[in-house]
């Protein structure tokens, strides 16, 4: 057999020239998961189709049927990690449910394929329309620059419809309504009204008549749909993490503002810095100023910065016009990217003198680590600085910072693991804002306007001990991200009563049973006791953190010493109902 072909969307299948090939359901699940998520144990997959004691003869069973079918010898017994075979691809194109017919083979399979529909519906540009009827009215807010055309065309060849930018009519099609609307016509038409507002400023008259007017049942508010940081990260794959993250939150993930950057080779296009500077120019001359002298700080706007920047009597009509919102640490940027573009858009030398002016600012109120950020940003020395009392990982992250040795006395060497098997991971359930679960692990997309943590919750093994390995991908926007007072946490690990905060430190410190471990891009490996549940979080004020996770049996020690395996360091978490809250110990 030459090259096969499996169908993504539509009833699953295998093809070959176009004919369908005869497999069971297990088996063609079997290709689908490989050609989906890449190499994976057979354990993983055993566990994953049958979920009992006989799991891996079965898979065994499922594996000889490919190999008759495909007539090729894939998958030697020794095998521990399977691949797709070469000659099956993966089509992409089409329509339909995704894996239609797959349904129902077991609880683990089921939750993969529920997770894995709900990623590619999201992805798609114009999945809020699933069950949109018609007529109805569509609003859509649009980050500013952003590409709505293209969105437009979209959404008119999803539905069928002709795009028109008359007066809506009987006539079934895609209205686009300008900003004076005829409230009568849109009563009594067929089709699909879209209205398009930007993010700033009050929504106009008419649209606020329309929306009193439409049925409620019939009106769809969503937000312009923007690039997840796997698919942005696809289209730079010869940059570093860093870059990836920089330039991932520089522009939002609004795809046109994306695409420039990409193409001009940094963060801050002119096109993108351009836009927002214009879309300011709606406010106000002395509140747009004052705005771009709030941008220049990242971090919430306290008193002592509106009265630093004199934006006092200003703050009402920023607040109005939906630049600025309140949040429970105080007021804020509404759009992080508002402000980064802002500041980006002033002159140097004007910048210079507005970080000096609020480095001193932030010295008369006592807000150190503000002032430390502004004197560097300002080039000024940090002799001087006056500090606040720091939780311990913010503590020894501004000690890094400024270059200290660490302090040895609390210091803690990591011991041998003994690394068996890998397992078949628990799925991770997401909580919160900015958490994204992709093919290639757990993302914590982070930015200023988030008060709440990304949390990934994971359940525990029962009654065996495991090894946890977490490789990490991290990057930190602020390097003294201001407000660095314990809240800012980066990554936190949660296992029973113990915890590991990951903080970009000099050195592993324990106080406690808190293990702080330095932030950076590489594996970290974990002995966990048994019935442990993991909880992984972040804080951080702004930046990309990436977590890939895989579970392994713990090797007895004569197999260890057997193995021609790498040796692994690591710590031991242990949790029972004898090992006091704040320990951690070592075996």
């Amino acid at each position: 057999m030459q090259e096969a072909t499996l169908h993504l969307f539509g009833q699953a299948r295998l093809e070959y020239r176009g004919n369908p090939v005869s497999l069971g359901k297990k088996s063609l699940a079997i290709l689908y998961y490989l050609a989906i998520e890449g190499p994976t144990p057979r354990r993983k997959l055993a566990r994953l189709l049958w979920n009992h004691n006989a799991a891996l003869q079965n898979l065994r069973v499922e594996l000889a049927k490919i190999r008759r079918v495909l007539g090729d010898p894939y998958w030697a017994r020794g095998d521990d990690v399977l691949v797709l075979p070469a000659r099956v691809r993966l089509e992409e194109d089409g329509e339909g449910l995704p894996l239609e017919g797959l349904e129902n083979l077991e609880v683990p399979w089921d939750s993969w394929l529920g997770a894995l529909r709900s990623r590619l519906f999201a992805a798609q540009p114009y999945g809020f329309l699933e069950d949109l009827p018609e007529p109805s009215l569509l609003i859509i807010e649009a980050p500013t620059g952003a590409n709505v055309s293209t969105l437009i065309h979209r959404i008119a060849a999803a539905r069928g419809l002709e795009i028109r930018k008359t007066t809506p009519q009987r006539q079934r099609a895609l209205y686009l309504l300008q900003r004076d609307v005829d409230i009568e016509a849109c009563l009594d038409c067929s089709g699909l009204l879209v209205y398009v507002r930007s993010h700033f400023g009050e929504d106009p008259k008419s649209l606020l008549t329309l929306r009193a007017s439409y049925p409620p049942q019939r009106t769809r508010y969503v937000q312009y749909p923007r690039l997840s940081f796997e698919e942005a990260r696809k289209r730079l794959s010869r940059m570093s993490f860093s870059e990836q993250a920089r330039f991932f939150l520089a522009t939002g993930g609004v795809e046109s503002h994306f695409t420039e950057a990409v193409n001009a080779g940094r963060p801050y296009p002119r096109s993108l810095v351009a836009s927002y500077h214009l879309e300011a120019r709606r406010l106000s001359h002395p509140a747009r100023s004052c705005l771009e002298r709030l941008a220049i700080h990242p971090g919430p706007i306290g008193d002592w910065l509106v009265d630093a920047v004199d934006a006092e009597g200003h703050l009402d009509e920023l607040i109005v016009r939906r630049w600025l919102k309140m949040s429970p640490e105080g007021l804020r940027f509404s759009d992080p990217v508002a402000r980064r573009a802002l500041a980006a858009g002033l002159p140097q030398d004007l910048k210079t003198r507005l970080h000096r002016r609020i480095a001193q600012a932030a010295r008369n109120q006592g807000e150190g680590l503000a002032e430390a950020y502004h004197r560097i940003s300002g080039g000024l020395p940090l002799e001087g600085t006056s500090l606040p009392k720091l939780d311990l990982w913010a503590e020894l992250s501004l000690r890094a910072f400024r270059g200290q040795k660490p302090d040895h006395r609390h210091g803690l060497a990591p011991e041998p693991l003994e690394v068996g098997a890998e397992m078949l991971s628990p799925e991770p359930m997401a909580r919160g804002p900015g958490t994204e679960i992709g093919h290639q692990g757990i993302w914590f997309i982070r930015d200023l306007h988030q008060s709440e943590p990304s949390q990934v919750h994971l359940e525990a093994f029962e009654n065996e001990p495991v090894i946890l390995r977490m490789r990490l991908n991290a990057y930190l926007e602020n390097p003294l991200y201001i407000g660095l007072d314990g809240q800012s946490l980066p990554l936190e690990l949660s296992a029973g009563h113990t915890r590991v905060h990951f903080a970009p430190v000099a050195g592993p410190y324990r106080e406690g049973n808190i293990l702080v471990l330095p932030l950076g891009n590489g594996d970290y490996w974990f002995e966990l006791a048994p019935d442990l549940p993991i909880t992984l979080q972040s804080r951080a004020a702004a930046g990309v953190i990436g977590v890939e996770m895989s579970f392994h049996r713990v090797a007895s020690a004569p197999l260890a010493r057997r193995s021609s395996a790498a040796k692994i360091t690591g710590w031991t978490i242990g949790s029972d109902a004898k090992t006091p809250r704040e320990s951690w110990h070592q075996s």
